[in-house]
């Protein structure tokens, strides 16, 4: 793959990953004050939730250290 292709296709992945971020956060705040549920359920939905915001910030950092390796080198098939 090409140089610039494939930074294209990892910025798409870094905003997907951020935007799935500010989902997962807009359903913990849900989850912590506005609807009524199962104390164990809640618990529950909260450590899925959790986890994934966990997943999702190591995914980033890993694409965005892949980022910076292709923009400092000049290589241009990948």
């Amino acid at each position: 793959m090409k140089r610039e292709k494939l930074l294209e296709k990892l910025r798409q992945a870094l905003r997907t990953e951020e935007n799935a971020t500010a989902i997962y956060m807009e359903h913990l705040s849900a989850l912590a004050g506005r609807i009524e549920i199962d104390k164990h359920l809640a618990d529950r939905i909260h450590s899925v939730l959790d986890f994934l915001v966990k997943e999702n910030q190591r995914h980033k950092s890993l694409v965005l250290d892949m980022i910076e390796l292709i923009e400092r080198t000049e290589r241009d098939d990948w």
